[in-house]
């Protein structure tokens, strides 16, 4: 009796669950790491780094998570102008538990990103980004993980940008990204 009670309580406690959760997309842009840097310090030769080495490769993908990085990407005008940036709190109650307890259970409004501290917002970007080495290769994987699609192409795109941008002068990374949905046709 108690064991088919358990299983029906948790049967229902997962459904409840699942129509709570919000849905998670990932985007992946991916940076092709070349073997030659370019003049650091204003001088002009070329040093030789050995970029298929594994502790090389791991500083590039250190080097992505820095805050620095993220703030940067955190202060692009196309990630602050993105309308769900802060995806919205999830109510775990039900509103009729929830008008009973007390609570307002009101449409949350867009928390508009201009607000937001810079180093908030790039601690977010941070916990929703992975960086992952392709095995075998010189490619790093950047993948964001959000509730909306678009965002979450929008934030790896930059997070590769910037590091691009920022090791312009080094010229060690290519970008590879893909068209948007709108882009295709």
């Amino acid at each position: 009796y108690w064991i088919a009670l358990a299983l029906i309580l948790g049967g229902a406690a997962s459904v409840y669950y699942l129509s709570k959760a919000p849905k998670v997309y990932s985007a992946t842009s991916s940076l092709l790491v070349k073997e030659q840097t370019g003049a650091v310090m204003g001088k002009d030769e070329t040093d030789e780094i050995n970029m298929g080495s594994l502790v090389a490769m791991n500083t590039v993908v250190a080097q992505l998570k820095r805050q620095v990085l993220l703030e940067a990407v955190a202060e692009r005008e196309d990630v602050r102008a993105l309308p769900d940036v802060i995806p919205p709190e999830v109510r775990w109650l039900p509103p009729a538990l929830s008008d009973w307890l007390g609570e307002k259970t009101e449409e949350q409004a867009p928390v508009a990103t201009g607000r937001i501290p810079t180093g908030v917002l790039a601690g977010m970007i941070g916990s929703w980004t992975t960086v992952s080495m392709r095995r075998d290769t010189r490619l790093l994987d950047i993948r964001v993980s959000h509730t909306s699609p678009e965002v979450a192409k929008v934030l790896a795109d930059a997070v590769a940008l910037e590091h691009v941008l920022q090791t312009a002068g080094a010229k060690s990374c290519l970008l590879y990204t893909s068209p948007s949905p709108r882009d295709r046709g």
